[in-house]
């Protein structure tokens, strides 16, 4: 798993509070039908939409 994988699983950890489970879970839908993480996981119900915007501001500033 690269570096940037691994910073992207402990920010949704840390700062999102998503367990592991469901960032594989976000992670195969996104290798499954392709799409930016945060809107698959606002589809699954797993973030909001606040957190929505806190994962593509980390995303643009790592």
């Amino acid at each position: 798993m690269s570096a940037s994988c691994q910073q992207l699983i402990q920010f949704l950890q840390k700062e999102l509070g998503l367990s592991l489970p469901a960032i594989h879970l976000g992670l195969r839908r996104q290798q499954e039908q392709g799409g930016p993480l945060p809107i698959i996981l606002y589809q699954l119900g797993l973030i909001d939409v606040v957190q929505v915007n806190r994962l593509y501001e980390w995303t643009w500033t790592s």
